[in-house]
């Protein structure tokens, strides 16, 4: 075999394998694992705070510090035979059974007292018997008008509806 038709076959070999290392080259560059993490941090963070005194729930819910303008609302639940009375500044009830706090909930500040009381307390009840009154709550991000006042309806219209059964 001359040189020459050696050369050949070799040059020939060579660009049949330089063909197919593009595929592989890819398979190697693209299936990749890695490890570790990352945190985030979301735009809010409240929390419900509760305290009980004479037969008196006291709920507030603070936005966490450095998170965004929250609008809150709240649900109470109880069961019978007891009846409440809700009442609070700046707290509003709105047509779903929601009690929504009227503002904008800025960063590290904290909601006015919502107080849910027992009405019908029976006569043998001590202190420290028990009475179930449940407190659901969800915040979602401010809306604003353009004239700057809060804008409840359009914040909350994309909120979780509650179906009553």
């Amino acid at each position: 075999m001359s040189k020459r038709k050696l050369a050949a076959l070799i040059l020939a070999l060579v660009l049949v394998l330089a063909a197919g290392i593009g595929g592989a080259y890819a398979y190697l560059t693209t299936y990749v694992t890695a490890r570790g993490g990352f945190g985030i941090t979301l735009a809010d963070k409240t929390v419900l705070e509760e305290t009980v005194s004479n037969w008196t729930k006291h709920i507030t819910v603070s936005n966490g510090e450095g998170a965004s303008d929250v609008f809150v609302r709240a649900k109470i639940f109880w069961a019978d035979p007891f009846e409440i009375q809700i009442s609070g500044a700046g707290w509003q009830k709105d047509g779903e059974g929601f009690y929504r706090y009227t503002e904008a909930l800025p960063a590290g500040e904290t909601t006015g007292v919502l107080d849910v009381k027992i009405l019908n307390v029976p006569e043998d009840a001590e202190a420290g018997d028990d009475f179930n009154v449940i407190v659901v709550y969800e915040s979602v991000l401010a809306v604003f008008n353009a004239d700057g006042t809060p804008d409840l309806d359009t914040a909350w219209a994309g909120s979780v509806t509650v179906i009553e059964q």
